[in-house]
This record gives C-alpha cells, structure tokens and sequence, in this order.
C-alpha cells in the first residue's frame, strides 16, 4: 500500500452527518477532499462546524495542527489520490449505486471505500 500521509481522505456528501465525520479527520489533522453536488460555486463553499472541531481538539489534545479541506464538485477530482473515501450521500440506492462505481472507477487501486451508516 503506498503512502497515505500526503493523501486525503475524502467525503462524499455534506450533510450534517459528514460534515461532522469530516471534522474529526480535520482535528486529527487530516487533509480533507469534500464533495458535494449542492455546492457548485466556490463562494458556497461547504461550512464545517468550526465549534465542533474545537471541542474535538479540547477532548483530545493533540501536537498535529488541525487539517485542512478542499471542497470539489466532481468525483474523479475529489477522489484522484485518496487513501480513504467514505459515502455520504443520501439512502437512495441509486445514487448510492452511481456514487460507488465512479469512485470504483476513478480512486486509486489501494483506496479504502467506505460507507458511513445510519445505526
């Protein structure tokens, strides 16, 4: 498996569900990719909550300085040179479908693919 250090983690879907899983990467100084076709401008662009993340990083100190996010538009742009991808896009399992194969198709041969799970 390659390096992942300098590679992101990437999340598919801003909702409020994944923005808040992207801020526990952020805190744990992570270089974050984040899609989501509902911000197509870059004057939108995707607003994690910042509180949260300060609250993360009170609860677990840590010496790394909190990581840093681009917000994308496009899959294969988002997901080029990830390590870990995690779905998040809505529970409608043809969009679920679509997501996954273009990620399939386009994230390198040695990226995680996950889901995030409603429990």
């Amino acid at each position: 498996m390659s390096q992942t250090s300098s590679r992101p983690v990437v999340f598919l879907g801003a909702g409020v569900l994944g923005r808040r899983i992207a801020s526990v990467f952020l805190a744990g100084g992570y270089k974050m990719h984040i899609r989501d076709p509902l911000y197509p401008s870059p004057l939108r662009r995707v607003r994690l909550h910042r509180q949260p993340l300060h609250i993360l990083t009170a609860l677990a100190p840590s010496q790394r300085p909190s990581g840093t996010y681009e917000t994308f538009t496009v899959i294969p742009a988002a997901v080029s040179d990830a390590w870990l991808v995690v779905e998040a896009v809505p529970e409608k399992l043809p969009l679920k479908i679509s997501t996954f194969a273009e990620v399939d198709h386009n994230a390198p041969a040695d990226c995680i693919i996950a889901e995030r799970q409603f429990v």
